[in-house]
């Protein structure tokens, strides 16, 4: 009998993490920590003020930690497959009308001046709009931070969800590129603090 507090969901998810063990041979906590997962990511511009001037975030590190067989990645998969379609079928559209998009640019830049002009003015019009990346499953601090600078200029939320099916990889990977920067930047991400970057080159700020 698990003591996971499934009561303090919603009465449908409360019932989808009871059904867990029937549905995908799982344990209600594995699915209740992929519920909160997701919610944090679907409540990307909630900001909730604790007291007068003390704002916080629906940010949220968690891991579920069993022995091998526990069905913890088809809880995960189960809870929070929606999200993970949305954001891999809108990225993946984005990509290749982008991709069409580069060609027409590189065909137009061929054109004499009179033609380039007004075909450049009405490619700009018609580029495709960047969606949320909303989820990622790999990716180095600098190309977070960058993905996040995006979302922010496009008017989405800066708000990433990172999914590792492996909690071992995330970890191993760390510092890894940035030179001993990583654990600081996941920290201060979790404050939900302005973040800015200007060195080697790059420079980007998103919250």
């Amino acid at each position: 009998m698990s003591d996971f507090p499934t009561h303090c969901f919603p009465e449908p998810v409360e019932e989808l993490l009871k059904g867990l063990g029937p549905i995908v041979g799982s344990r209600p906590e594995f699915g209740g920590l992929a519920a909160l997962f997701a919610g944090s990511i679907v409540s990307a511009r909630v900001t909730i003020e604790v007291k007068k001037g003390w704002m916080l975030h629906t940010n949220i590190y968690s891991a579920i930690v069993a022995e091998k067989g526990e069905a913890k990645s088809p809880a995960i998969k189960f809870m929070c497959g929606p999200i993970f379609s949305h954001f891999g079928k809108t990225s993946s559209e984005y990509l290749s009308a982008m991709e069409k998009w580069d060609e027409q640019v590189v065909k137009a830049k061929h054109l004499p001046k009179k033609e380039m002009i007004p075909m450049m003015d009405h490619l700009e019009d018609t580029k495709p709009e960047m969606p949320w990346w909303g989820i990622i499953t790999d990716g180095t601090v600098e190309g977070i931070r960058k993905v996040a600078g995006e979302n922010n200029i496009a008017g989405h939320p800066s708000r990433i969800g990172r999914y590792n099916d492996e909690l071992d990889g995330w970890i191993q990977s760390m510092n890894k590129y940035s030179e001993g920067g990583d654990m600081a930047f996941y920290l201060q991400a979790h404050d939900g603090d302005i973040h800015i970057k200007a060195n080697k080159g790059e420079k980007s700020s998103c919250p």
